[in-house]
């Protein structure tokens, strides 16, 4: 009778914890009997704006999942402040069905409205209001703009990368700032915002200068020196320990960074002098240790005490590496003098012994002299003489030459095509590496008076032998060029290691010839994973892509249909609605996710298109 009686118990109870799963969750609370919360609920109907609004705080009170509809239908109230406290509470319950009427509120005439929604849906993390807060960053109401951008700070996607760099150049400084510090999030992701960063930490405010140098200093590859070195001299203190902390770490350790340094030890405020004593350990070099000895007689107690401790540092044994790249020890000439030595006082007085070195008859000396040239800090004033040895009787002399003036370019030291005429003759050099660092030059500069002698270099290189892993250099020189004559040449140039580079170059040289190669190499090859090819075609209009795209959510393999679906929600056509309905049923997850986020552009990107209560 027992085990009758346990078996019954258990099959009661499992078959309660089933029914309770499949009762809608909006709905479902264990507190639905309450007199406390039906009379809530009855009050949403009350005439009296006051009652209404208690209502909605006794339904934020209970948290009651049968309050979500009621909450729903209260975001439609007359009042702002219903409105308004409606939508945060359910922001707080996080109520899935709540998220399409908040999306509608995006569009409320009050901007205090549109900022709650926003808030509510940051709480709710679905991915369905992804793409239309996006829409809000061209609102007319700065603090909804602002709080539209913070939205992503959350909910980090890829579609809002556009709008949050677009975001940057606002005529708001605080939309501005959040715009900074949120792409500051994405991390490496938003490598495609380095440009615009790079002209926010030129910014009037010195807030956004602040969170462009945090963000651009935290990416792990591609960081400019140049900004940084321009951020040491700026008014805020704040902005200049960011960029310190930034020249600070390993990557940048060169002579030209070093000087600079040196030149704001003497700042007014202590916690920069500490900044500059953290960067300069990094250099583990005893010619910062004459500079830690001033300092260790600071007047600030803090900065004596962090001179002391960097001190010790590099004196511990095995810490004391010289920066090989930027100085050397081999003797210059025959006289006392040595690269280190000239190192520790090295200024303008020197230029004259800096510029014999680079003409002398041994070549081990121009070597040590070039190297010397350019961790000058005001190598412009050597950039003839750095030409010159561009016909240097040494290959390697003129390998390093060559790329130091591209190098210079690439930061801004030469700023505009000087030494170009000569970086073209160098193509011609008998040495293949020499020619090859020409063109790495070349691309730097971006002067269309390189362009035929580089495509004349590039078809006889690798015409008859197709394409090897060099040629990404030249295409990458081509790119930088930027001539449109070049893009025949590209076209007969896209090869499997190389086409996503070569459409790339091609639509920046002829984007109609790029759509119809790019949907040309769709087709053929049955796939768009390549992101060049998305991005292409995004835009596209072409009912041949459309068709294509329909049949690959049918037939396509997993990542095809995911990159189908999300090239169907940015060209943004209504008629490949129903293909979208049925990817949202797809057994894949990410397919399913990557359909309601393109399901949800082409609706809120055509709203006159769909009625309001449309699902």
């Amino acid at each position: 009778m027992f085990i009758f009686r346990l078996y019954t118990f258990l099959f009661l109870s499992l078959s309660l914890s089933f029914l309770l799963q499949c009762l809608p969750t909006d709905v479902f609370s264990n507190e639905i009997d309450s007199p406390e919360l039906r009379a809530a609920i009855d009050d949403l109907n009350n005439s009296d704006p006051s009652i209404r609004f208690s209502a909605v705080m006794a339904l934020d009170r209970l948290k009651s999942r049968a309050g979500v509809i009621p909450l729903i239908a209260a975001l439609q109230d007359n009042e702002l402040n219903i409105r308004k406290k409606a939508a945060e509470v359910l922001g707080e319950m996080r109520a899935p069905s709540a998220v399409e009427p908040l999306i509608e509120l995006l569009w409320d005439n009050e901007p205090a409205m549109r900022i709650e929604a926003i808030s509510a849906l940051r709480e709710i993390k679905d991915i369905r209001s992804i793409y239309p807060v996006t829409l809000l960053f061209k609102d007319n109401d700065p603090l909804v703009r602002r709080t539209a951008v913070w939205f992503y700070y959350v909910l980090r996607d890829h579609n809002a990368l556009p709008g949050l760099i677009d975001a940057l150049k606002d005529n708001d400084a605080g939309v501005r700032r959040y715009a900074a510090e949120v792409l500051g999030a994405y991390g490496n992701e938003a490598l495609s915002a380095k440009k615009s960063l790079i002209e926010a930490m030129k910014d009037t405010d010195p807030g956004v200068r602040l969170e462009a140098a945090l963000t651009l200093g935290n990416y792990e590859r591609n960081r400019p020196v140049t900004p940084f070195l321009h951020l040491l001299n700026d008014s805020d203190p704040l902005v200049r320990i960011v960029a310190l902390k930034a020249l600070g770490s390993n990557s940048y350790k060169d002579a030209r960074v070093l000087r600079s340094m040196i030149e704001i030890l003497k700042d007014p405020y202590p916690q920069v002098r500490v900044e500059v004593i953290k960067s300069l350990v990094q250099y583990r070099d005893s010619f910062v240790l004459k500079y830690l000895k001033e300092m260790a007689n600071d007047k600030d107690a803090d900065v004596r005490r962090e001179a002391q401790a960097a001190f010790i540092k590099i004196k511990e044994p095995g810490l004391g590496e010289e920066i090989q790249e930027s100085f050397s020890v081999n003797a210059i000439d025959s006289g006392q003098q040595t690269l280190l030595e000239l190192k520790e006082t090295l200024n303008s007085k020197h230029i004259e012994y800096i510029i014999s070195s680079l003409y002398d008859t041994s070549p081990d000396i121009r070597k040590q002299a070039l190297i010397l040239a350019k961790g000058y800090y005001k190598v412009g004033e050597l950039t003839n003489h750095i030409i010159a040895l561009l016909n240097d009787r040494e290959s390697e002399i003129r390998a390093q030459a060559v790329t130091a003036l591209g190098d210079y370019k690439r930061v801004g030291i030469i700023e505009d095509s000087k030494g170009i005429e000569n970086i073209i003759a160098t193509l011609k050099d008998e040495e293949s590496d020499v020619q090859l660092r020409a063109v790495a030059a070349i691309g730097e500069y971006g002067d269309r008076r390189a362009s035929e002698p580089l495509m004349s270099l590039f078809k006889k290189k690798f015409e008859l032998r197709g394409l090897s892993h060099l040629a990404e250099i030249y295409l990458y020189a081509i790119w930088g060029v930027g001539d449109p004559k070049a893009a025949p040449l590209i076209i007969n140039y896209i090869y499997p290691n190389t086409a996503e580079l070569s459409i790339n170059i091609l639509y920046s040289l002829d984007p109609w010839m790029a759509e119809e190669i790019a949907l040309i190499h769709l087709v053929r090859n049955q796939r768009v994973t390549a992101s060049s090819v998305k991005n292409i075609l995004k835009r596209s209009k072409n009912p041949q892509l459309l068709r294509f795209l329909v049949k690959e959510l049918k037939h396509g393999e997993r990542n095809a249909k995911r990159d189908a679906v999300w090239l169907l929600g940015e060209m943004g056509d209504t008629s490949s609605l129903e293909a979208l309905g049925v990817a949202l049923n797809d057994q894949d997850e990410e397919v399913r996710n990557e359909a309601k986020i393109s399901f949800s552009k082409i609706k809120y990107r055509n709203r006159k298109y769909f009625k309001a209560d449309q699902p």
